[in-house]
């Protein structure tokens, strides 16, 4: 399984590994995290068709166009792409069509986009959303609180884990790389 952001998915590269993938069968799943910037160019000066799955298509590469911030729908598609590379089936693509709410990078002023825009996103948050219909189905807040708890902590003692270990040996570099 591999990431790629939708300015990742403009290069050749890219296009040269789907191909050789759909050729070959391999148990390849891309998914395409589209926030409809590339670093800070829109997506709608940078590229020809609406989505990126069309182009994939083209490769004899099933694509699944999902809400990338909707849990379910991710977890949906990503089953279906799962069973088919594990079935010999092929490669698949899904584009989860998302959004950043912070920049880029660090210091990123993003100019580029409207203030507004990030604001009418936030509401689709997927915490949230999966939240939201947790609690239609039963589940108690106290509950969904508690969680979010335990898993704030998680990263936080991860974070400090990794902070606090040494560098690897350069000896290292290759283990787990390899199957």
């Amino acid at each position: 399984m591999a990431f790629a952001g939708e300015g990742a998915a403009n290069h050749g590269t890219f296009y040269e590994t789907l191909n050789a993938a759909s050729l070959w069968e391999l148990p390849l799943i891309v998914v395409i995290e589209d926030n409809m910037y590339a670093d800070s160019t829109p997506k709608s000066v940078a590229l020809a068709t609406p989505h990126h799955f069309q182009r994939a298509m083209s490769l004899n590469v099933p694509s699944f166009l999902v809400d990338g911030m909707d849990v379910i729908d991710v977890y949906l598609a990503t089953r279906k792409a799962v069973q088919r590379a594990r079935s010999g089936g092929g490669p698949s693509l899904i584009e989860a069509v998302t959004y950043r709410f912070r920049g880029h990078f660090e210091g990123d002023g993003q100019e580029y986009r409207e203030r507004d825009e990030v604001e009418l996103w936030r509401v689709m948050d997927p915490i949230t959303r999966l939240g939201n219909r947790l609690t239609k189905l039963g589940v108690e807040k106290e509950r969904l609180e508690n969680e979010r708890r335990k898993a704030r902590e998680r990263v936080e003692d991860a974070l400090k884990f990794a902070e606090e270990s040494p560098y690897p040996e350069p000896s290292t570099a290759l283990v787990g790389v390899f199957k």
